[in-house]
């Protein structure tokens, strides 16, 4: 068998995706023997799969940025600045007052996704030993709890999350 490119040089390996012949000089190019056919469309496959997980991943991050949004609008609409503020606050305070409903709960949104990234993540082949322990969040109270915590780490985390996210969006 000679080479599918240089036909007068006998083949010393083949093509791995469609068994083509393949000199010395094709062969070296790759790690693994592959044809220009070949070649084009595993570069066409890895592109269109990078192209589904930037999309997964952009709409998973605009989906918290809206989350965080609307938290925020429901948590300023409840809790108000008026019972914060006092008339004798200069403007500047006044301003950060106002802000502290909008902040505190959004904050939730970005508590929660912390805290479920922080939970260690089981491993493909193996098996699950359920263990009952006092610091799982499962259940009413755990959800609860989960929540009031996820709403301190929150009010630390927003800044940096959504600056992240956004950074996510445009890389």
């Amino acid at each position: 068998m000679n080479c599918y490119k240089h036909h007068e040089i006998i083949a010393v390996s083949q093509c791995k995706g469609c068994g083509r012949g393949m000199c010395p000089e094709c062969t070296e190019q790759f790690s693994v023997p592959s044809c220009d056919n070949c070649r084009v469309q595993q570069e066409k496959t890895i592109k269109g799969e990078t192209r589904v997980v930037k999309t997964k991943e952009v709409s998973s991050v605009l989906l918290e940025l809206i989350l965080t949004v609307i938290a925020g609008l429901i948590g300023q609409s409840f809790m108000g600045s008026d019972s914060i503020s006092s008339p004798n606050d200069g403007p500047i305070l006044s301003a950060i007052t106002k802000c502290i409903p909008f902040l505190v709960s959004a904050g939730f949104i970005s508590g929660w996704y912390v805290i479920n990234a922080l939970k260690p993540k089981q491993k493909p082949n193996t098996i699950k030993v359920t263990v009952t322990r006092s610091d799982d969040f499962s259940g009413c109270l755990g959800i609860i709890l989960k929540f009031f915590v996820a709403g301190f780490i929150g009010a630390y985390v927003l800044p940096f999350r959504t600056v992240y996210n956004i950074y996510r969006i445009f890389k």
